[in-house]
């Protein structure tokens, strides 16, 4: 099965600018060892951050150690600006529309309008 979840933070990745920051914070403990092995320290207690420019490590947690299913929020900043936040293990997510997305994309993930972000539409119950 394939993980929408995981293929729609991939996709925004790409999309999002090189200088941006994935930041979030690990409620559970036994995703720390896979963060710390990555090379990666907590700026305060549980809050970490991964620059775009290590894209490959972010990939890899994301891809391997499916990182979005084990944190509960998390977001991509460029300077003091969400481009994306993500609630709930995803159940919530808004993509800034600063983000440059294709009409296909916006099918493909049901964005719905607001205001000055999409909202994602609900990915499937069936991703494990």
């Amino acid at each position: 099965m394939v993980d929408q979840e995981a293929a729609f933070l991939t996709e925004v990745l790409d999309l999002v600018p090189k200088n941006s920051v994935f930041s979030f914070f690990a409620s559970y403990d036994d995703l720390l060892a896979d963060i710390e092995t990555a090379g990666y320290s907590s700026i305060e207690p549980r809050t970490y951050k991964i620059p775009l420019s290590e894209k490959s490590k972010l990939l890899k947690l994301i891809q391997l150690k499916r990182i979005h299913k084990s944190i509960d929020h998390f977001g991509i900043m460029q300077d003091q600006e969400y481009l994306l936040q993500a609630y709930d293990h995803m159940m919530h997510t808004w993509l800034s529309k600063k983000v440059n997305v294709s009409q296909d994309f916006i099918d493909r993930y049901r964005l719905i309008s607001e205001g000055k972000f999409w909202l994602v539409g609900e990915f499937s119950e069936l991703d494990n």
